[in-house]
């Protein structure tokens, strides 16, 4: 231990910091406390609970809905879900990227905000264009949203 104390000093101009100094360091930190963790926790996962099953849903429907109460050809309608896998699939390659320059706070906001815009673009978009539009947005979000991003 002495030795090391010695490298030290040698090395950094000074005597090693204590344990006492790096518990100091350690309670004034940027880490949740525990009485704050379990409450962000449960409103996180219930985001996620929410917006993946309310995304499921309108999945099971959209087809039968966009014939019926647009009137568009079947072929119109099985390009949708495709668009926006294929979309997830080319963005989240690059997704690491863009978090990094965002943020975690941001890329979640974007990624929950997109699959609220395929919602009201699947029930209000009289053009198929913009639905689309509406459809590639969501896979950009699915893929900022995705939690195997933390893997980067």
């Amino acid at each position: 231990m002495r030795r090391l104390a010695e490298a030290w000093a040698l090395e950094c101009g000074g005597s090693p910091p204590s344990v006492q100094a790096w518990t100091d360091k350690l309670s004034h930190s940027k880490i949740p406390q525990p009485d704050t963790a379990p409450k962000d926790l449960l409103f996180l996962g219930g985001s996620f609970f929410l917006i993946f099953m309310g995304a499921a849903t309108l999945q099971q429907f959209a087809i039968p809905y966009l014939k019926e109460v647009r009137g568009w050809s079947e072929q119109k309608c099985y390009r949708i879900l495709p668009t926006v896998y294929f979309c997830f699939a080319f963005w989240r390659v690059n997704v690491a990227n863009i978090i990094r320059r965002i943020g975690n706070p941001a890329s979640l906001t974007l990624g929950g905000f997109s699959y609220c815009l395929f919602a009201a673009a699947l029930l209000l978009s009289p053009s198929y264009p913009l639905l689309l539009a509406a459809l590639m947005a969501w896979g950009i979000g699915a893929a900022l949203l995705s939690p195997g991003w933390l893997l980067h």
